[in-house]
């Protein structure tokens, strides 16, 4: 065999190092018998050489079409870059190289971001059950239902993070094979009709792959319908629901309270956030009339003639610190009688909104993220209203239906100035304030 033939086989070998011997062997003996035949049929050796590509494209070629099977049948970032180095090698025409450069920029960037979103939801699922669990186990025992609920939501939240995590999956594989499949093309196009490496190698997503995505994406509708049942079951989500659009909680027990006017000079209101109301009674007790709801205990006592209420969970509501943050509905009403005077008069509620419906009574009023609204309804003395100041940091302050105050530092202040010695003293971190 002529020593230019013997050149390009060797050529070719050396450059399929990377592949295995018997493919190696296999594409080796298609061109001996290749060149083999030709020569009998009185081909030169130069008019032979001259219809194939350099060794190295053919090797590259072959290559590629290796890492073609391997990436239909394994689609991902690995098998792909394999390919795409081949084709590097492979592809030399100017327009080409461009087009070929777009379209791996384009695959890498959708393959990048379609992994992440793959691998956070299934990161996510980790954190929201094992979050789920913790806040299960700081609720009291005697609280089951609440328990099973919590657990219940976490598991239905995760299976939904899965089945999230199953779809991105499904996407990021059909979009590596397609674009192998386009590199292969681009790779073939460029090439000489005599570089025939055999039989073609390209083959169809790996049945395996597709019944492990059904087994995963069927795994995580289990998982997700099972939690919901579980946390529907415990009646928590009914109760979540509740809370979050403002409306009254079904289990309620009505407490009372009354006090006389002699056993009590200063009145301190706490609550997470059930709403408060001020107004001025027609008894001449002060009285105090709680809703307490069945996820919140209460203390309420007199303490050196200071009336003392403050609200805290009884720990049955799961994540209480963000639950607490939107107001309940339930309300504790506070009624003082007519010409009442109490030497310090606070109101304060976390997530609650706050209604004054007199301005009566010297009163020092604050929010965290609850309403606080002001009805000046009758005056203080002699038919004058209260002075008004008020301040919220990152909510916004009405009087009427128009906004008012000024914007400060802290954030927007307003001030009604008035003679009455009465002062109502309004203050809110991210709720709205609204006098009437």
């Amino acid at each position: 065999m002529d020593d230019r033939i013997k050149s390009f086989l060797d050529t070719l070998k050396m450059n399929l190092d990377g592949l295995a011997e018997e493919e190696i062997n296999e594409a080796l003996s298609y061109y001996e018998e290749y060149f083999s035949d030709a020569l009998d049929e009185g081909a030169s050796p130069e008019e032979l050489l001259s219809r194939l590509d350099p060794p190295e494209k053919i090797a590259a070629m072959i290559e590629a079409e290796t890492s073609i099977k391997l990436v239909q049948t394994s689609p991902g970032l690995k098998n792909y870059s394999r390919l795409v180095k081949f084709a590097h090698i492979g592809i030399t025409r100017p327009l080409s190289v461009l087009m070929l450069s777009i379209l791996i920029f384009t695959t890498y960037s959708t393959a990048v971001l379609l992994f992440l979103c793959t691998v956070i939801p299934v990161a996510a699922a980790c954190m929201v059950l094992a979050a789920s669990i913790s806040e299960a186990l700081k609720i009291p025992a005697m609280y089951a239902g609440e328990i099973a609920g919590t657990v219940g939501l976490g598991i239905f939240v995760s299976g939904i993070f899965i089945l999230t995590a199953c779809v991105f999956y499904m996407l990021y594989r059909p979009l590596i094979r397609l674009s192998a499949g386009l590199v292969y093309k681009m790779m073939k196009r460029g090439s000489k009709p005599a570089d025939k490496t055999g039989e073609e190698r390209q083959a169809g997503p790996g049945a395996s792959g597709r019944k492990r995505m059904r087994k995963l994406f069927r795994a995580g509708l289990i998982i997700a319908a099972a939690g919901l049942i579980i946390s529907l079951a415990s009646g928590l989500p009914a109760k979540l629901f509740m809370i979050f659009n403002s409306m009254k909680p079904a289990d309620i027990t009505v407490i009372r309270k009354e006090f006389g006017i002699g056993e009590a000079d200063r009145i301190s209101i706490y609550t997470v956030h059930s709403n408060i109301r001020l107004r001025e009674g027609r008894s001449e007790k002060i009285v105090i009339e709680y809703e307490k709801s069945d996820w919140l205990d209460y203390s309420l006592e007199n303490r050196n003639s200071e009336i003392v209420f403050e609200e805290r969970s009884n720990g049955r509501l799961p994540l209480f610190s963000l639950v607490s943050l939107h107001e309940n509905c339930a309300e504790l009403t506070v009624s003082l009688p007519a010409g009442f005077d109490p030497g310090r008069l606070s109101l304060e509620s976390r997530g609650g909104t706050i209604w004054v419906e007199s301005g009566s009574f010297p009163a020092d009023i604050k929010t965290h993220t609850g309403t606080i609204r002001l009805t000046l309804r009758e005056g203080a003395s002699g038919g004058i209203p209260p002075a008004v100041t008020a301040k919220t940091t990152k909510g916004a302050i009405y009087a009427g239906d128009k906004a008012a105050g000024t914007k400060t530092g802290y954030g927007t202040e307003y001030e009604l100035p008035s003679e009455s010695p009465v002062i109502i003293r309004l203050e809110s971190e991210r709720g709205n304030i609204l006098l009437d």
